[in-house]
Parts: C-alpha cells; sequence; structure tokens
C-alpha cells in the first residue's frame, strides 16, 4: 500500500513539474505570437470586442489543455522509459527552452522600480503591490490602483487579482481593473476605458497603475492617457481661439 502510493505521489509531482516546465514556454509562445496576431487581424477586421474576448479566451484554454495533455503524455514516458540518453535530451532541451523564455520575461524587469507618471501628474505608474506597498500608497494619499492584470492570463494573473482585490477590500483602497494582456495586447474598448477615466477624474485626483513581468502594460496605458490629454489640450486652444 505505501509503494503504490509512493508511487501515485511520485507521479503527481512528475506531472506537475512537467505541466509547468511545458506551459511556461508555451504560454509565452501564444500571449507573443498567436494572440498579438489574431488581435491585430481581429480589430483591422473591425470584429466586435465580445468575439475578441472569446477568441483570445479559447486561445489560451486550447494552450492550457494542451499543456496538460503533454504533460500527461510526458509524465508517462518518463516513469516508464529505461533510456538515460533521451532523458538527458529531453532535460536539457527543457531546459535550454526555460532559460529563453525566462529571459524573455527577465529582462523588462530591470525598469521595474522606476516609476511611470503621466504628464498631467494623476497616473503613476509602478510594479505589482504586495498588501505593504497598498497600505503605503494608501497613506500617500492615492485616490485608487488600476490594475492592468487580466484574468484569463492563466494560471498566474487571477490568483494575482484576485490576492491583490481581496487586499484593497480590507485596507480600503479603490480599486479599478482595466485588462491588458501582456505584451501590451489590448482592445478598442480598453482605450475608450482608458480615455473615459483620465477624462473623469478630479484635480486631487492620484492613481497608481501597475502591470507584471516588466512595465510594457504600465508604458502602454501611460502613453493613451497622454495622447489624451494631449488632444483634449489642442481642443481646448482651438476652442478658445
Amino acid at each position: 500500500m505505501n509503494i503504490k502510493i509512493k508511487e501515485t505521489f511520485k507521479k503527481i509531482t512528475l506531472f506537475l513539474v512537467m505541466f509547468i516546465a511545458v506551459y511556461f514556454p508555451l504560454g509565452t509562445f501564444t500571449i507573443v505570437l498567436i494572440i498579438r496576431s489574431l488581435v491585430t487581424f481581429m480589430q483591422q477586421s473591425q470584429w466586435s470586442e465580445y468575439y475578441v474576448h472569446l477568441i483570445i479566451l479559447c486561445v489560451i484554454l486550447g494552450s492550457l489543455l494542451y499543456s496538460v495533455l503533454f504533460a500527461k503524455w510526458l509524465t508517462i514516458w518518463l516513469f516508464h522509459s529505461n533510456n538515460r540518453s533521451d532523458k538527458n535530451f529531453f532535460a536539457a532541451a527543457i531546459t535550454i527552452f526555460w532559460i529563453l523564455t525566462l529571459s524573455y520575461w527577465i529582462m523588462p524587469r530591470a525598469t521595474m522600480e522606476r516609476e511611470i507618471t503621466s504628464i498631467d501628474g494623476h497616473f503613476t505608474g509602478g510594479p505589482y503591490p504586495d498588501k505593504n506597498q497598498l497600505i503605503l500608497l494608501k497613506a500617500k494619499g492615492y485616490t485608487g490602483i488600476i490594475s492592468l492584470l487580466d484574468p484569463i492570463i492563466l494560471p498566474a494573473e487571477p490568483w494575482l487579482y484576485f490576492q491583490e482585490k481581496y487586499n484593497a477590500k480590507i485596507i480600503g483602497i479603490k480599486l479599478i481593473n482595466i485588462p491588458i494582456i501582456p505584451e501590451s495586447i489590448y482592445t478598442l474598448e480598453t482605450i475608450k476605458t482608458i480615455e473615459e477615466l483620465s477624462k473623469s477624474i478630479n484635480k486631487k485626483d492620484k492613481y497608481y497603475v501597475h502591470g507584471y513581468y516588466g512595465q510594457d502594460r504600465v508604458k502602454t496605458f501611460i502613453d493613451i492617457v497622454n495622447a489624451n490629454a494631449h488632444l483634449s489640450k489642442n481642443g481646448s486652444k482651438r476652442h478658445l481661439s
């Protein structure tokens, strides 16, 4: 009985390791190439926002399902195979893919500690805030937090957003979610939401904006706010003249 339990535990552990090993590189490939290309095509073809989100979700779920099935196959193969050279080759290949993928995500994080502020001073971007950071932001007088995390980015971002939402509720600071997919993949609805928010804020309002894995999403948000402020300023000048 103990032998069966140990064997089951080993299989489950190996499956989880294989799933992470497969899904991390595959998920990155899915976001960077497949989803980006699909969103660009659908926006150019003027698809509705509903179908854009639906297609993105289906692609992510598809990559997740493929990762589960492939991880299951790898688990069975590794558990029963006695060919050490094949196992070593597989381990080397997975390691290379992981290093390349990890390097891709880590490189933008060099800018994580550098804050980005909009030209109107109402929005300041930075890294993902933990509970202590949220407390500090509230003490500094921030009106609220704008989270750019997208709950459809499995498996990490739903949990990160849930944790942030829970902490914000306990601390008593406003939390607004404007989802942007990593690599700054966003829809026309996202642009509209950001523009409406930037127009509706009061003079004393100050928001902290964040994504995860670098600041590509934060920079996109700030760029949209700045462009909107620039257009509003030019519009006011034309009206006065």
